[in-house]
């Protein structure tokens, strides 16, 4: 029996992360899968990180976010994924919208 990679995935990284650093942080998962899925496709957020970056310029703007949380009525800061208000989402949907209905070959899968 032969199995040919056939599939594509499309990686959504985390928040504070970009597709550079998922591609390194999936690396041995990706090895262990590369006879079932032939191609790996990781986007970069369209905004910048606002919360829980690194304080060096450089290195923060490497923190990209699918969404930003805005602090609660209390002025307590958390992360987006536990935030009851959040900004940006919309930006971020149209960009995957768009991004998936303009690729010819289709997605198998979404890793995130």
């Amino acid at each position: 029996v032969f199995f040919f990679a056939v599939m594509r995935f499309l990686c959504i990284h985390g928040y504070a992360q970009n597709g550079d650093m998922f591609r390194t942080k999936s690396g041995s998962m990706r090895k262990a899968l590369k006879s079932m899925i032939k191609d790996w496709v990781f986007l970069d957020a369209p905004q910048k990180a606002n919360k829980f970056v690194p304080e060096d310029p450089e290195a923060a703007a490497s923190c990209l976010a699918w969404w930003n949380s805005q602090p609660d009525a209390d002025g307590t800061i958390v992360r987006p994924a536990l935030s009851k208000k959040s900004v940006g989402w919309e930006i971020s949907e149209k960009m995957l919208i768009d991004f998936v209905d303009a690729d010819e070959d289709g997605f198998d899968g979404v890793l995130a």
